[in-house]
């Protein structure tokens, strides 16, 4: 809802239920599932694949029972990108 006061300046008011309504929404997003970065993810079957197809994980890696750092995983892979002029592999990530 939009009000306009004398002064010429516009105020947006919520009506009470909406914001309401709003908030409780926002909270049930929250308590969805961790996402990135939070405690507790656990990432999709498509990441943990192909982390393993790029050796960033072991073949072996189980995703329901082996731990993860999901940011010491995706440093390692991006650091297969790295330029090394002096590595005897140049293309590693083609393995």
């Amino acid at each position: 809802m939009v009000r306009e006061i004398p002064s010429g300046v516009v105020l947006v008011v919520w009506p009470t239920r909406t914001l309401l309504s709003l908030m409780q929404d926002r909270k049930r997003q929250y308590d969805q599932p961790p996402r990135f970065g939070m405690s507790g993810f656990r990432p999709n079957r498509q990441y943990i694949r192909e982390m393993k197809r790029f050796g960033v994980l072991p073949a072996s890696f189980d995703p329901a029972a082996d731990p993860i750092d999901i940011f010491e995983t995706d440093q390692r892979y991006w650091q297969l990108f790295w330029y090394r002029p002096d590595a005897p592999e140049k293309w590693v990530f083609l393995k």
